[in-house]
């Protein structure tokens, strides 16, 4: 079963359609090899940043003293998520 998964990715092709509207292909097994190393350590991206959504929602200043605080943790999350950078 190891051996399958193993022969897999490295036997992984990227396929692409070009301008001239061919088939391309190339081999892509360190990219998808260093992928499912991020996805084993790591885990899915998609579940952190939907928890610094409902964090960026429900944050909340209770103190003038707590604001640089929540500004930080608001900045940082807002730069966390796929659209951070993107103008508004």
């Amino acid at each position: 079963m190891f051996e399958e998964g193993h022969q897999t990715i490295l036997n992984y092709q990227r396929t692409w359609t070009d301008e001239d509207g061919m088939q391309r292909s190339e081999p892509a097994a360190p990219s998808i090899l260093i992928h499912k190393i991020t996805l084993h350590f790591i885990g899915n991206p998609k579940e952190e940043q939907a928890a610094a959504k409902s964090v960026l929602i429900n944050l909340r200043c209770p103190t003038l003293s707590d604001y640089r605080w929540y500004k930080d943790v608001f900045l940082t999350n807002v730069l966390k998520r796929e659209d951070g950078l993107a103008n508004f």
